[in-house]
């Protein structure tokens, strides 16, 4: 009974873990993609705009 407890708490603990290297992850994944916003001065509305607005002009 004492293997049993000790190898679901390795299971539970190993997910944690793993589970916090995910969130870490996808955290320093993002952080560039709000600092390349900023250097231009353009909000992602406005990039959105723009792509919007090429695409209207080679529709038209």
């Amino acid at each position: 009974m004492k293997l049993l407890l000790i190898r679901s708490g390795l299971q539970t603990s190993a997910k944690i873990s793993f589970l916090i290297l995910l969130s870490v992850f996808l955290v320093c994944m993002s952080l560039p993609l709000g600092w390349s916003s900023e250097d231009t001065g353009k909000t992602v509305d406005d990039k959105i705009l723009e792509s919007l607005a090429l695409i209207s002009d080679v529709l038209a």
